[in-house]
């Protein structure tokens, strides 16, 4: 955006014009601070591999962490918010404080949670569309994460309608893959931050997993500059398509 509005670009100009913006660079700062650290002070292997750590750093269920390496160590926040949470209690992550997915003591038992929690409260009748960036896998996933068969239109009536709209119209890269996480990897998630949105404030809530696999290293590393452009570029037109239709959107669930 600062670049269209710099290039004086009118479809973006419009957009502001016409919206507001709230942007959330990233929800698990000291996961990040944990990689930052371990890429600029781990020698040459550390400047193309990123540590596999999707947790916050919340040695977590009162110490029974502790025996957790700093990698290991946390609660995966997009397992802690407070729809479905309970749905975790059946797996491994309730059990192993290790575990790559484990959900907390209880929901929004993390203080990243709480404050996208308490920033949705506050803005809950400003924000009219949430865009979760993640990577990779190029997919675009909606609620509801922890049901199957999925009844978002009980719950949220008329979201599910501006999903399909966006997934039928706007421009994604090639072989997408959409729905639900049962849809997309067979695996239903509880405590899921697009399920916590949609479900409490009706207000359509998706996770896009940006990239396709061959772009990255082990997952998370960006080949290359001109591939990280490439990225944003593909995934630019189906954010715009959103943007250019917020209003529309919001008409069909009844909110200004």
């Amino acid at each position: 955006m600062q670049g269209g509005v710099i290039n004086k670009d009118p479809e973006i100009m419009a957009q502001l014009a016409k919206n507001k913006f709230y942007f959330v660079p990233v929800v698990n700062v000291d996961g990040l601070a944990l990689i930052e650290a371990m890429h600029r002070d781990g020698g040459s292997d550390a400047r193309t591999h990123i540590p596999d750590k999707r947790k916050n750093m919340n040695p977590n269920m009162d110490g029974a962490g502790d025996g957790c390496s700093g990698v290991e160590m946390g609660v995966d926040l997009n397992r802690n918010y407070g729809v479905d949470w309970k749905l975790n209690l059946a797996t491994k992550s309730s059990k192993d404080p290790c575990f790559e997915f484990q959900a907390g003591k209880e929901a929004f038992s993390e203080p990243e949670s709480r404050a996208i929690r308490d920033f949705m409260e506050a803005h809950k009748d400003e924000v009219k569309f949430v865009i979760n960036f993640h990577s990779n896998g190029n997919s675009f996933m909606w609620p509801f994460n922890g049901r199957k068969p999925n009844d978002i239109e009980k719950r949220a009536p008329g979201v599910l309608s501006i999903m399909k709209d966006i997934v039928a119209n706007a421009n994604f890269p090639p072989d997408l893959k959409s729905g639900t996480s049962s849809d997309v990897i067979d695996e239903k998630v509880g405590g899921d931050t697009d399920d916590f949105i949609t479900a409490t404030y009706k207000i359509p809530s998706v996770t896009s997993e940006i990239g396709y696999a061959n772009q990255f290293i082990d997952d998370w590393v960006v080949k290359s500059k001109e591939q990280a452009l490439d990225i944003c570029k593909l995934n630019g037109n189906w954010v715009d398509y959103i943007f250019n239709n917020l209003g529309k959107f919001a008409g069909k669930l009844g909110k200004k």
